[in-house]
């Protein structure tokens, strides 16, 4: 499979290839799908805390003032995307059936990409030297077997420290927070039986039927920053490097929305299960025989990343290019924009 090819994002590689090989698993087994959930959070988060700084990477440390002539304020789009260590979620696709080894390649640590876009705007301080960003993106349920959505909100707040001179970079501290919530999901087509016989408190047959399930994956990340930059306006470009600290919180789950049936002799409540499930060293779920079965998990962590760039100026139209790489992470990533600023 080409570089390109694997390329797609996330939500592409879960619904295309892992969710066909799922729906053909003739059982599933809680404890081996926890266990995946566990490792796919951890690789989302950690790729998701380095994603949600894509965006408002403007070349100019600091734009100026608002309430000056002529008031200084910007408006663009970006997009970019981060790798995704595919690991940790080839462990959970295998859990589900289905064959990584072509999806990821056989190379260690290969990985894929996650993108994002924004819509993004800042405008100049008054009175202190400061500036404000805003961004956001926002993508409804859309699709037919495989349905998409996502929705992202951020901010910063920049202050410079030094201004630009001849050879001395302009520098500026800043401050930001974004969020970040998206999920995929698609019908199964076929009922899907979940063994439960193999946890301590339960007899052979025991398990739980979904009838044609839709299977959903979603995750939400919060992620605050505070990074450092050092720009040089040379008229026609203006060239930058930074580094920047952050810390994200983020949830990752899945759900079977459907119908539950129990099969074999137990026919206990959702305490019950869950009572099972703790005294076996596993995470309890959430049961409902109308609604599903569902389950999150957490992850948090920190990320240091070093980021460069440079942005050509065509009068009052900037076209942006940046790199970036997490170093704790191990994550890499790239973004591009075109924005208006005055």
């Amino acid at each position: 499979m080409t570089t390109i090819k694997k390329g797609f994002l996330l939500a592409a590689v879960l619904m295309a290839a892992a969710f066909p090989a799922f729906s053909q698993a003739p059982s599933l087994d809680l404890n081996d799908i926890q266990s995946g959930i566990g490792s796919a959070a951890e690789t989302l988060g950690e790729a998701l805390i380095l994603n949600s700084t894509l965006g408002l990477s403007w070349s100019d440390s600091h734009i100026g003032q608002l309430i000056a002539l002529p008031p200084h304020f910007g408006v663009g789009i970006s997009a970019g995307a981060t790798s995704v260590q595919a690991q940790g979620v080839s462990d959970f696709l295998n859990t589900l059936g289905v064959d990584t080894s072509d999806l990821f390649g056989p190379i260690p640590g290969d990985s894929f990409y996650l993108p994002r876009g924004n819509v993004e705007g800042r405008i100049g301080g008054f009175l202190l030297p400061f500036d404000i960003g805003v961004k956001g993106m926002y993508l409804p349920a859309v699709g037919s077997d495989t349905k998409l959505e996502f929705t992202s909100l951020g901010a910063d707040i920049r202050f410079a420290l030094i201004k630009n001179r001849l050879i001395i970079p302009g520098i500026s501290l800043a401050a930001g927070a974004s969020y970040t919530t998206g999920g995929v999901s698609r019908s199964l087509g076929t009922t899907q039986h979940i063994d439960l016989s193999q946890i301590q408190g339960f007899s052979s047959g025991d398990g739980l039927d979904l009838s044609a399930p839709e299977l959903d994956f979603h995750w939400k990340n919060i992620t605050l920053d505070a990074r450092v930059q050092a720009s040089w306006n040379l008229i026609a470009i203006t060239p930058y490097v930074g580094a920047g600290a952050s810390y994200g919180w983020s949830t990752v789950g899945y759900g079977l929305n459907s119908t539950v049936t129990k099969t074999g002799t137990w026919s206990g409540t959702t305490e019950d299960l869950n009572n099972n499930l703790t005294n076996a060293g596993l995470d309890p779920v959430n049961l409902d025989s109308a609604s599903g079965l569902s389950y999150e998990t957490k992850y948090e962590g920190l990320a240091f990343r070093a980021f460069g760039g440079v942005s050509l100026n065509i009068l009052i139209v900037k076209l942006d290019l940046s790199l970036i790489y997490d170093f704790v992470n191990k994550v890499y990533g790239a973004n591009a924009g075109v924005r208006i600023q005055i």
